[in-house]
């Protein structure tokens, strides 16, 4: 359970979080919602430590966050996995490197023990058979176009099998088949991990296709929060406007899927 209390946060004039709280319960996969600008990788920043807030306290599985620093953030948030935006590659590593660098450089998140070369090895390649980049191991960053670049990211990320996953933006700027694609594997993570997962985004197709529950953030706070059915019968404008802006509800397409 990760637990957000009277959040606040502020840079220079802006006031980014204000007073915002918040439950993820383990297990789900909660989408925040809202236009570009207002805080949804704020937040984000804050849930795995590289944030602190003006005010406020965050708690996952018990473990206070916000109250943390050096080794006890870093020992506190082993079990989190983040995909950046723009995806944080190593531009001077392969793309084997790339996947296999956590455990090159820290011990196993569940185990607490390194792993052997041949071990890391078989991890990397579970990894990218997963998110469908198996023959990619030796290209560089460069080579890959930018549905690869997130893919690769993601299997950085499956890699060492967080608990914790949090996505900032996952779809943005891919063309709608990568986006996808995208959308497909962090169903697919969840289920693989069977990971707790907090996706940002002003998606509204991947917001249907992949959250349990949804949210609206606005004015630094959480606006609105009810699962996909509720979220959308909520009299709220901008809501009305993204459901809008996608050409077809995705949830039949996910049942399809599923069952298909």
């Amino acid at each position: 359970m990760i637990k957000i209390r009277n959040l606040w946060k502020r840079f220079g004039k802006l006031q980014v979080m204000a007073g915002l709280n918040l439950d993820v319960s383990d297990g789900e996969t909660l989408v925040i919602l809202g236009p570009s600008g207002i805080g949804k990788s704020v937040l984000l920043k804050h849930i795995i430590g590289l944030l602190k807030p003006d005010e406020g306290t965050i708690d996952v599985s018990g473990v206070p966050i916000t109250e943390l620093k050096g080794v006890e953030l870093l020992k506190s948030i082993k079990h989190m996995g983040m995909l950046f935006q723009g995806s944080a590659l190593f531009d001077s590593m392969t793309v084997e490197e790339n996947v296999a660098f956590y455990l090159h450089e820290h011990k196993d998140p569940q185990s607490g023990n390194r792993l052997s070369k041949a071990e890391i090895a078989d991890r990397v390649t579970h990894a990218l058979e997963m998110v469908g980049l198996q023959g990619t191991e030796n290209k560089m960053p460069s080579d890959l176009s930018g549905g690869m670049r997130k893919r690769a990211a993601l299997a950085r990320m499956i890699v060492y099998r967080p608990s914790i996953v949090l996505y900032d933006e996952p779809t943005t700027g891919l063309d709608p088949i990568i986006a996808m694609q995208i959308n497909e594997l962090i169903v697919k993570t969840k289920k693989e991990l069977k990971a707790t997962s907090i996706v940002v985004t002003h998606d509204m197709f991947s917001a249907l296709y992949v959250g349990d529950r949804l949210a609206l953030i606005r004015d630094g706070k959480i606006a609105h929060i009810a699962d996909p059915e509720h979220f959308l019968q909520i009299d709220d404008p901008l809501i009305t406007f993204l459901y809008n802006s996608i050409s077809q509800d995705p949830r039949k397409l996910k049942e399809k899927n599923r069952h298909g």
